[in-house]
């Protein structure tokens, strides 16, 4: 499970989950895969030319990416678990 949505500049967000310990990461919160399944996020821009953010998200066990939104400001709202 996952999702994608555009943020107001048109830029692509995409949440889901890897098993890929080499999942590439840019300007990231959390750089460490820590499980066998680790959720993770990925920005690109508007022409799906450009990795302009990507992070794994999660602990220790197997975590999935559900979901994402955006607030009133433009921050990203993520649900994983």
């Amino acid at each position: 499970r996952g999702e994608i949505d555009l943020d107001a500049q048109g830029n692509v967000y995409v949440i889901t989950s890897t098993q890929s310990a080499d999942f590439p990461i840019q300007g990231a919160a959390q750089a460490v895969y820590n499980g066998l399944q680790e959720a993770c996020i990925f920005k690109m821009d508007e022409n799906l030319s450009l990795l302009l953010f990507s992070t794994f998200l999660g602990g220790s066990d197997d975590d999935s990416g559900l979901s994402l939104s955006f607030d009133q400001v433009g921050n990203v709202l993520v649900e994983n678990r």
